[in-house]
């Protein structure tokens, strides 16, 4: 993955770099999910032409 900064903002450190990796792990969650279910209608389809 990628490495996490600590930077002081506003007084209070990490509070950007919290904002992106949430922000990263939404993207990489819906990319998941999407994968997953194209995975679940290729067997689906695979299942019911067998």
């Amino acid at each position: 993955m990628g490495a996490i900064r600590s930077e002081w903002v506003g007084g209070i450190v990490g509070i950007r770099s919290t904002i992106g990796i949430k922000r990263a792990e939404a993207k990489i969650t819906l990319a998941n999910l999407a994968y997953n279910m194209h995975r679940l209608i290729f067997h689906e389809r695979r299942a019911a032409t067998a």
